[in-house]
C-alpha cells in the first residue's frame, strides 16, 4: 500500500482508524491474490447510500422552492458514474488501489468501474472513521463541487474553459491539444490527447471518443495546475 498521506491531505481528513481506508481501497483480485478476508464490496454497498442521501440533503437545503422532480433530476445529474469517476480522478485514486496488475493497461489507467466503486468505498470509510459530517464535506468538494460549477451537462467545455482561465493567471496562453488515436487490447478504437501549455504537458487523458479524452486531459490538468 503506498503512503496514503498526499490522498488524506486531498480530502482534508485526518483518519483515525487507517484499516477502513486500507479495505476501501482493496480491490476483490488483490484480496484473491494476498488470500486476505476483506475488499472494498462491502463498504461500497453502503457508500452508495451515503452519498445519495448527502446529497438529497444538500438539494433539500440548497433549493426550498423545488419540488420533487426538480430535485431528483439534480439527484441524478450528480450521484451518477461519470461524476465519482470525476472525483475518483481528482483524487488520484489509481495510485493508492490495490488491485491484480492485469487490470492496469500499458499507460497505467484502471476501469472506470474500479475507480467508481473505489469512492463509493472511501466515502464509507470516512463516515466509519469521521462521522458524516466530514463525508458532506468531502462531498461538496468533490461531486456537489463538480454541479456547482457547472461540469456536469457539458463536462467537456468546462474543463477546457477551468483550465484557459487558470493558466491565464499563470501568464500562460498557448494551448495545445494532441490527439493520437491507438488501438487497444480488444482492437478497438481509443483516442489519447495530451494538453499542452508552454512547451509543458500539463495533462493526458484517454477515450472511446477524442472529445472524451480531451475532456479527461482538460481535468487532469486543471487539477495539475491548481494545485501548484
Amino acid at each position: 500500500m503506498n503512503n496514503l498521506q498526499p490522498l488524506f491531505d486531498k480530502l482534508l481528513i485526518k483518519p483515525k482508524n487507517y484499516s477502513f481506508y486500507i479495505e476501501a481501497l482493496t480491490h476483490p483480485s488483490y484480496r484473491n491474490i494476498k488470500n486476505l478476508n476483506y475488499d472494498y464490496q462491502r463498504l461500497e454497498f453502503l457508500g452508495d447510500a451515503i452519498i445519495e442521501k448527502n446529497v438529497r440533503e444538500f438539494l433539500f437545503k440548497k433549493y426550498p422552492e423545488k419540488d420533487e422532480g426538480e430535485m431528483t433530476k439534480i439527484k441524478i445529474m450528480i450521484v451518477q458514474s461519470h461524476t465519482e469517476v470525476l472525483a475518483a480522478k481528482s483524487l488520484e485514486l489509481n495510485k493508492y488501489i490495490l488491485l491484480q496488475n492485469s487490470l492496469v493497461d500499458e499507460q497505467g489507467n484502471i476501469p472506470e468501474k474500479i475507480l467508481e466503486d473505489s469512492f463509493e468505498a472511501l466515502i464509507a470509510a470516512i463516515y466509519f472513521d469521521l462521522g458524516e459530517k466530514t463525508v458532506y464535506q468531502v462531498l461538496k468538494r468533490t461531486i456537489i463541487h463538480f454541479y456547482e460549477i457547472h461540469c456536469l451537462d457539458k463536462t467537456s467545455a468546462d474543463y477546457k474553459s477551468l483550465f484557459q482561465e487558470a493558466v491565464q493567471k499563470y501568464g500562460k496562453k498557448c494551448i495545445r491539444y494532441i490527439c493520437k488515436p491507438y488501438l487497444d487490447e480488444n482492437n478497438e478504437q481509443k483516442f489519447k490527447v495530451e494538453l499542452w501549455t508552454n512547451n509543458i504537458c500539463y495533462g493526458v487523458g484517454h477515450g472511446s471518443k477524442k472529445k472524451d479524452a480531451e475532456r479527461d486531459a482538460a481535468m487532469n490538468a486543471y487539477n495539475k495546475l491548481v494545485k501548484k
